[in-house]
């Protein structure tokens, strides 16, 4: 499994340290001027609750500033969408058109589909649709990952973990290790 040292705050000495060591890193877009090497980023994050072509760019912004991931938060998160009808589906899928778009290949896309607020029916409906519009992989949490999902969600697209204790990556190809004490982190 990948490990991304991940940084869902402003902290651009932990950030140049951690790249310097040769550590991938996970940043937020205005950090990325202080990242290097394997670099991931988000667009939307935590909410989602951006206009589409706000988040759009600044998907774009981080892949030319050197971002290799970039981990979308889909309205659908923030409940702008209301729940999983068709209608947030056809929403779902604009979006994500549109953030594919704007991350040309290869550029991996993923797209959060939060495991802790859906079930794991909804959370698969919201995979399928992310697959069909073109994302690459599904990270399953905002700040926390519910691995008993892992299995059900990597029939449909490779899946990407979040959270600060490895338990949270079970089944995942990558982890978005938010530990902010080197001394746990693996």
């Amino acid at each position: 499994m990948k490990i991304y040292r991940t940084f869902l705050t402003p902290q651009p000495e932990k950030i140049i340290a951690a790249c310097a060591a040769g550590h991938s890193v996970c940043v937020p877009p205005n950090m990325l001027d202080f990242a290097t090497g394997d670099v991931a980023s988000f667009a939307g994050y935590p909410t989602g609750n951006h206009h589409q072509l706000v988040k759009a760019s600044e998907a774009r912004l981080a892949a030319q500033q050197g971002a290799r991931l970039i981990i979308a938060v889909p309205s659908i998160i923030s409940g702008t969408m209301a729940g999983t009808s068709n209608d947030a589906h056809e929403s779902l899928m604009a979006e994500i058109v549109l953030l594919r778009e704007a991350v040309p290949y290869p550029t991996t896309l993923a797209i959060v589909v939060d495991t802790q607020a859906l079930d794991d029916a909804q959370a698969l409906a919201l995979a399928t649709v992310a697959k069909n519009s073109g994302a690459d992989a599904i990270c399953t949490g905002v700040t926390e990952s519910r691995p008993h999902a892992h299995p059900v969600l990597a029939s449909v697209l490779p899946i990407i973990a979040i959270g600060q204790s490895p338990t949270c990556a079970q089944d995942a190809m990558i982890w978005l290790n938010t530990n902010t004490n080197p001394a746990e982190r693996s």
